[in-house]
């Protein structure tokens, strides 16, 4: 082994300490992987941490699940939302205190990126609803932490990293890192969601969101974020890999809509987007 690859591999071997997990969503991750734990724990969890209530609170609050200044305990929005949205809710508000850590250097793209993972996971909902497929909260999840992988590189080369994801070199990011690393953010992502305790359906989005139909596992889930994926790109003017077309990208996700029914599902997508993205406070 050479002695860049040696010391590529003691960095991913210190993930975790490289990229920590809030303390609170992961008791609230390994709560959730007991089968005997109730939401009554869960509750009691997030309650501990303030800052995370209130994140909670706010986004439960949003017009984004339709309780307007409704939801005013953490108690209420399990009721209201479930277990699953709740600890959902959780995690994704840890994933953004992630992405918000880093060197300055790479400050403006991991905020890029951010944004990129809240209008993934946003389209990634709004899809599996319409497609009546998979879970939309799971979809969300999966569709907010698919790129995790790249803030590895960012810690690990930030400015070489950063040129990279900022330069269009006419490369997909999967090709350019495999060129540069010798692997590339799928795989490194997949580490990380196993080091947090992300649930395993998480994990294969994260692995397999470029391939989805190389996973070994139901690939509903892995296709739902896929597809929303190559639909943020599309429509946020970020590059498009293979030239998908939108009918495309909905018929791989199980749509199949009439020109003027995917005209009305873009504006809903995109109204939905934009309402995640003030939730969690993009402006």
């Amino acid at each position: 082994m050479s002695a860049a690859a040696s010391c590529l591999e003691d960095a991913l071997d210190d993930l975790v300490e490289l990229r920590p997990f809030p303390g609170a969503a992961s008791q609230v991750i390994a709560v959730s992987d007991n089968p005997d734990a109730t939401a009554r724990e869960v509750i009691g969890i997030i309650k501990q941490d303030p800052a995370l209530s209130l994140k909670v609170l706010q986004v439960a609050n949003s017009p984004l699940y339709g309780f307007s200044g409704e939801i005013r305990t953490v108690d209420h929005a399990a009721v209201v939302l479930g277990f699953r949205t709740l600890r959902n809710l959780a995690i994704s508000m840890a994933v953004g205190e992630v992405f918000g850590s880093g060197d300055s250097i790479t400050a403006k793209a991991r905020q890029d990126m951010w944004t990129h993972a809240l209008s993934c996971g946003s389209i990634a909902r709004t899809l599996a609803t319409a497609a009546g497929s998979a879970n939309p909260d799971e979809s969300f999840l999966g569709g907010i932490v698919h790129d995790v992988g790249k803030l590895f590189f960012f810690d690990y080369q930030p400015e070489h990293y950063s040129r990279i994801v900022t330069v269009d070199t006419g490369k997909n990011s999967v090709t350019a890192e495999l060129e540069t690393f010798g692997i590339a953010h799928p795989d490194v992502g997949q580490r990380c969601g196993q080091n947090w305790g992300l649930p395993d359906e998480i994990n294969d989005v994260i692995c397999f969101h470029h391939e989805p139909l190389a996973t070994d596992f139901d690939g509903t889930l892995v296709g739902v974020v896929a597809a929303a994926n190559q639909l943020t790109k599309l429509w946020c003017d970020a590059p498009n890999d293979d030239g998908a077309t939108r009918t495309d990208i909905l018929n791989s996700a199980g749509i199949d809509l009439s020109p003027s029914e995917e005209e009305e599902f873009e504006r809903q997508a995109l109204a939905d987007m934009i309402a995640v993205g003030e939730a969690y406070g993009l402006t």
